[in-house]
């Protein structure tokens, strides 16, 4: 597929550009026609409207929010396509939203259009769009979908606030160190060198930390590099990457919080498919895609596995060793109850504020230890700065 660029009239006076994929300048050309449009103008982009970034999901959320709005308020999809199209502000949004429009209008379904852009639409996202579309509650869905994504952003923008303050304490603590190491350190040493000062241990393992940074930097960096691609490379093994998730999930206190977003996640996930009709073992298969740890994936594919064979989920998640007995406990509630899908739901909010709780605990313990290192740290090097001028004053 190529992209590309094309100009054309609107009306007698407007004209509009924007960006088509087409396997070739006359499909391009049939679709702008398809849209309405009089091409005045065309010419190919190199590039691929799938190989672009992921885009931010504040954008997903508004777009996905104003179609619903559109459609609920009984406009039909390809014209609340159409104005979205025109009026949105997300600019890499705007040429999938033409793509889209000019697959449906050649019968394609809306999910079908939306599968080819698996970097910005989820299958959480393609399976409640789907099922909208045969319920014929495409609007009421994707209205749930975009509350779905405006809790996830919620949750995100959450933790980014609780850990930014200890970023920046670690940052600032990094650069002083950096600048001492760099700027400082070298012309008092080279002070106390020329006047023939001897220099004590502490004073000697800074000097040569800080030559190792300013002669050496560039074996320094590539070390670091290489460090960093060699890890990088080794995490991609399939089977070192499971092991490396699974350990994170038994670290002390920060496993058991890893350990509860992805039950967050899952909870949250699960409960919204259930809620439109999604069958479980399909919605189990959805939900892998929406946790981020490895492990816990393999763990939601042996239940979707065990349920497939007949066993209910409570009984499933009890034959693994993830999930807390209080939370199967809840589930088995919801199951006998015929109310899973509420179950799910509440048991989200309240591991939701847990999460928050348990971090912001976290780093109230973090926070202290993080600026006593960073004191320590510049203690130090103070310290070694200080000892030579001890000295000087001693032998004087």
């Amino acid at each position: 597929m190529a992209i590309y660029l094309y100009k054309a009239k609107k009306g007698p006076s407007e004209i509009v550009e924007g960006t088509i994929e087409a396997q070739n300048q006359q499909e391009a050309l049939s679709k702008i026609g398809s849209l309405g449009l009089f091409p005045i103008g065309i010419r190919e982009k190199k590039g691929s409207l799938k190989k672009k970034g992921k885009g931010s999901l504040k954008d997903l959320v508004e777009f996905t929010h104003q179609l619903s709005t559109l459609i609920n308020s009984g406009s039909t999809l390809i014209s609340s396509l159409n104005t979205l199209s025109l009026e949105t502000e997300q600019l890499h949004l705007k040429p999938i939203i033409l793509d889209i429009i000019a697959q449906v209008k050649e019968g394609v379904h809306f999910s079908q259009a939306l599968e080819k852009y698996p970097h910005i639409f989820s299958p959480l996202y393609i399976s409640l769009v789907k099922t909208g579309e045969t319920s014929g509650t495409l609007g009421q869905n994707l209205a749930r979908i975009a509350q779905f994504l405006e809790e996830e952003l919620d949750f995100r923008t959450n933790i980014v606030s609780i850990l930014t303050y200890p970023c920046v304490i670690v940052a600032v603590g990094i650069i002083t160190v950096l600048a001492l190491l760099k700027f400082v350190i070298p012309k008092l040493v080279g002070i106390f060198e020329d006047i023939g000062q001897a220099l004590p241990l502490p004073t000697l393992i800074l000097k040569n930390i800080s030559d190792l940074f300013s002669k050496y930097w560039i074996i320094v960096l590539g070390c670091a590099f290489l460090l960093f691609f060699a890890g990088r490379k080794y995490f991609r093994i399939p089977r070192n990457r499971m092991k490396w998730h699974e350990f994170k999930l038994r670290l002390p206190l920060v496993g058991e919080l890893l350990r509860k977003i992805e039950i967050t996640r899952l909870a949250r996930t699960l409960a919204i498919l259930l809620r439109n009709g999604v069958a479980i073992d399909t919605s189990l298969e959805v939900v892998t895609s929406t946790v981020s740890n490895v492990f816990f994936q393999a763990q939601i594919g042996k239940i979707e596995k065990e349920i497939k064979e007949g066993m209910s989920l409570n009984e499933a998640m009890r034959k693994l060793k993830v999930f807390p007995p209080a939370f199967i406990n809840v589930v088995t509630v919801g199951e006998q109850s015929g109310s899973l899908d509420r179950v799910l739901e509440n048991l989200s909010l309240d591991y939701n504020k847990e999460i928050s709780r348990k971090m912001k605990n976290i780093l109230s313990i973090l926070e202290p230890i993080l600026i006593l290192g960073v004191g320590l740290m510049v203690g130090f090097i103070v310290l070694s700065m200080l000892l030579p001028i001890f000295q000087i004053d001693f032998n004087f």
